[in-house]
This record gives structure tokens, sequence and C-alpha cells, in this order.
């Protein structure tokens, strides 16, 4: 990134985040309009949207202003009393014309600037807001928030449930307190979801770890959830199944099938600590006995008698590491004959041992959507599942591979989660060190593994995980171009190069790295939650991938 001397020093300074957020909001109209003068009005409503953006995705966000509980009640009149300071402080590079109520940059700056400069400074600018929100401290107290969600949640029951601040409260803050802890840090496949309902209330509010290699969603697998007592009497810290799956052959067998699940689980990792019986009480009724029989282990707290802060997180990061040894032997030991290598069978042959391997494994999905996946994988090698959070996009993708021999285990399938702040292709194919070394991002790592001779008649799949989280045309745009030029060369497919070798210095790096291309044997599945925490397609990126 090379920027001018008058952009690289415009952050040095913050104490909030308004700056990089202006910056955005003004580059983001830009595009958005081709103008370069922009509405003050519009500079507002971008800047509000920004906020609000990174509080629904439970990012690190400015508090809101106006005492406001949340962005979603602050209103564009209100960020007028907020917006000139940034404005003010980044008067060197941009002029306000009050008679015509717009902003733009200084005429006589951008006119020496090129394209690349605009993009430049975008990643700057976002760069820079993450650094802001790293450097802040989380003032977060486990015991206070389990105290809040027991102590209110009646009472806000009685309020409408559409945009109400307690509700973002628990979706939001209490997941990213969570993350701030070093223990959920560590294990970047963690994701921490909490819900008060959809739509309505709930009846069991919970906050939910799960790791993304084993499940997705509260409806299946297995993961750690806090679970609410009905009452508000009591909180339930447990290792726990979800109970959907299981329980789509009737409640008997899926019972019975959940309590056998309790007891393996118990032999395999050590659980000190935790009680392990069906004695959990949180609501009277059916719902109660699912959450009974899927429970593993659990710790009880009582809303008045509340263990310390300390026993709390000690409590959580105990069950933490327990979950993830749980989660390492699960992956270490699918049986090599479950991942049933059909390569060489008919196309209706194939989808019948895919079929009949998720369900062996448990699963179930809608007539027809299997072969949907398998024909518009064999059309074009990026397809997206797209659909509302919890529905099984990632599952499906990962027993798909196992069932045609491709695991995390043998190299064949990987799991990328996208992260908010990616910005530039460099997050999946890689970047040069201070010292002009190539440091391969983790979609150039599966594709020299593919390319390699004794590799090519393998299947690779790669799934880019939540890949609308960041925006997709910033970090995808270069895989997307070479993708659509492929090309058939001999008995192969091969797409134009991804790296070039005259963009590496180092021999080894352009040995191994060197005008790298897609190999007909890789396979990008991307998952894409459809809701308004998320970025929406551009027609490029929508229009470059077949659609499940």
């Amino acid at each position: 990134m090379s920027l001018p001397e008058s952009l690289t020093n415009i952050f040095a300074h913050k104490q909030k985040s308004y700056k990089m957020i202006l910056i955005l909001a003004l580059l983001d109209e830009m595009n958005k309009t081709q103008q370069l003068e922009i509405g003050l009005q519009m500079i507002k409503s971008r800047f509000l949207t920004l906020m609000r953006e990174r509080e629904n995705r439970g990012l690190p966000v400015d508090s809101p202003i106006n005492k406001a509980s949340s962005w979603k009640q602050v209103t564009i009149s209100q960020i007028s009393s907020i917006i000139g300071t940034p404005i003010n402080t980044l008067s060197s590079i941009l002029e306000l014309k009050n008679e015509r109520q717009t902003l733009s940059f200084k005429e006589d700056l951008y006119n020496t600037w090129d394209e690349n400069v605009l993009k430049d400074l975008y990643k700057y600018a976002s760069k820079e807001l993450e650094l802001y929100h790293q450097r802040q401290p989380i003032d977060f107290s486990l015991r206070d928030a389990l105290q809040t969600v027991m102590f209110r949640y009646i009472d806000q029951k009685r309020e409408p449930f559409k945009n109400n601040g307690f509700g973002q409260y628990v979706r939001n803050q209490i997941p990213t307190g969570f993350r701030s802890y070093s223990f959920i840090q560590s294990n970047p496949n963690l994701k921490v979801q909490a819900s008060v309902g959809m739509g309505v209330w709930a009846t069991i509010p919970w906050i939910a770890v799960m790791d993304r290699r084993i499940t997705e969603s509260t409806q299946s697998g297995e993961y750690i959830v806090y679970l609410f007592a009905e009452d508000m009497s009591s909180v339930y810290l447990t290792l726990a199944q979800g109970v959907t799956e299981a329980n789509k052959n009737g409640k008997i067998e899926g019972h019975k099938y959940l309590r056998q699940k309790s007891r393996e689980i118990r032999e395999l990792i050590p659980l000190e600590g935790l009680r392990k019986d069906e004695e959990i009480a949180l609501t009277s009724g059916g719902l109660g006995r699912d959450y009974q029989v899927s429970t593993v282990a659990y710790y009880k707290y009582d809303r008045d008698n509340l263990p310390s802060e300390e026993m709390l997180r000690g409590d959580l990061e105990n069950l933490v590491n327990n979950y993830n040894r749980y989660v390492d032997l699960t992956l270490r030991t699918i049986p090599e004959e479950e991942s049933t290598v059909v390569l060489n069978f008919s196309t209706s042959e194939r989808l019948e041992a895919v079929k009949a391997y998720i369900s062996q494994k448990g699963f179930a999905y809608p007539d027809r959507l299997i072969e949907n996946f398998y024909l518009s994988l064999k059309t074009k090698p990026f397809v997206i599942l797209a659909g509302v959070s919890g529905t099984g996009k990632t599952k499906l993708v990962k027993l798909f591979a196992e069932a045609l021999g491709a695991t995390s285990e043998n190299g064949q399938f990987a799991l990328i989660p996208v992260r908010p702040d990616w910005s530039d292709p460099s997050d999946l194919i890689g970047y040069k060190d201070l010292n002009q070394r190539f440091r391969p991002g983790p979609l150039t790592e599966v594709m020299v593994e593919a390319l390699k001779p004794k590799n090519r008649q393998k299947p690779y799949f790669i799934c880019l995980d939540e890949m609308n989280l960041a925006r997709v045309e910033h970090y995808f745009s270069d895989v997307l171009s070479v993708l659509e030029s492929q090309v058939r060369q001999g008995d192969h497919i091969i797409t134009d190069v991804v790296i070039r070798k005259s963009s590496l210095i180092d021999a080894t790096d352009i040995q191994q790295y060197g005008d790298l291309c897609i190999p007909d044997n890789v396979y990008l599945i991307g998952t894409v939650n459809m809701d308004e925490t998320t970025h929406p397609f551009s027609k490029k990126s929508a229009g470059s991938g077949e659609y499940d």
C-alpha cells in the first residue's frame, strides 16, 4: 500500500472511530453514485449504517450517542451532533461546502490521485478501524451479563420484540464480550452466538459456543451453551447436543440416540467438576425433557447465589478446553472406511453413495438438494449456498466432501471462515513479508497440494464460510476473474494464473508458487447468510457462482 504523504497520518490521533467511519462512508457513496461531491445527508445516513452493521454483526463499535442503548435507536438527525468533529479534523483533505451541503475530497489533492489511491485509502481506513477497536479494553463481566439476563428477561418479554435494546445487548454485546477471552480467541473455529428468540421472545434464551467444524447451529451436533431457566431462577452452563435432527425420527428414537451419545462423550473427555445427570430444570413439558436428555454435562448457577467472576470464567474455560479436546478426538477418529471413495462410480451411483453417507451420519436434507448441489459443482466449480443462519449449509459441504473421500485430515477439505475485516485478496491468496518472502494464504496452500501429480485425480473442497461477512468484491474479485478464464488443455481444464512469477522475488517462492492456477480438481463453495448482518453481493460476485 503506497499512499500520498497527505494521507499517511490522517488517523494518527483518534479517540473515537469516527474519522475512519467518515472516510469509509464517503468512499462508499462515491463508489455507489460515481460522483465526487456527496450530499451531507447521504454521508450521515451511510455513517449511521456502518455503525449499525458493526453492531448487528457483533463487532466492536463505539458506544451509541445520546444515551441510546443501540445504534438502531440513533437517528440520522442525531448524527449531525457528532459528524462535524471528524470533518473538521480531516479538513486538510476534505472540503465541506455549506451552501450546497456537500462533502468531497479537496479538488487539488483529488486531481493528483488515481483509482488505486482511493482503493488503498479504503484499505487503510478499514485496517485503522480494526486496530483502533483492538486497542480498546473490553470491560466485560460474565457475572454481570448472566445477572442482567436473569433479572431483566421476564420484564423485557412484556415489551415489543422488534428493535428491542435488551435483545440487541444479548445477541451482540454478550458474544462480543465472550470473544475477548483468550481461550476463545485461541481457537479460530469457535463461533459465539446468543438468542432471545426469532420474531418472538424465547421460552429459554441461550448463549452458545460452537466449533464450526462439527456444528453451525444449536439444532445439531455438540456445543457449549448457557441455558436460562424459564422462571430465570437459574442458568446452566452445559455441554449439549442439538435435538432437532435427532428427533426427526420421533422422540423415542431421538432420546435414545441422545442418551447413548452422551454416554460416549462422557467416556472420551474428563469433564471434571461438572454434573453428568439429567437433573436440569428449565421448563415443564416436552421442551424441558429434550434439554434434559441432550445434556452431556453441566454446571448449575442459582441467580441469588451466583459464583464470583473468577469462578464463572474458570468454569467456562474448563468446559471450552474439554470441548476442544472432544472436537479434536472426533475429527481424528473418523473411520477411513466411512469416507467412501466413489470417484469411479456412475453419476447415479455416486449420488446414492453420497446420500447414504449423509443419512448414516444422522442428517437429512430436502429432496433433490444433493442432486442440485452435485450438478452445480459439475457445471461450475464455484457454488454459493445461501439461506438463513443455522440451516446446515456448512455441514452439507463438509458431509458431501467426506462422502467423496475429502476430509480435513487428508488435506482435501478446507474450511475457511471469512473475517469481517478482509479487504483484499491477500487474505486468501497470500502476501510478501518484509523480507520479500511469499506467505501463502489458505486458498494457495490447497491449490499447491491439488496440483501435485499424485493428487490430480483427487477432489479438493474449499468452503468459504459466511463469505459475505466481508465485502466479497474486495477480497474475492481476483479469484472470480481467474475462475471465469477456464479453458480446456488436454485432459484438464486450466485457468489463468493466480500468482505470476514476475510478482515473486525469492527463487524458492518462484518454483513453488510461480504461475499458480486453479486446477479443475478444486471446488469452491461459499456459504451465505441472507440477513441484515451481512454485505449484499455485487452483480459480478452473484453472477459468477452457481446458486443453490
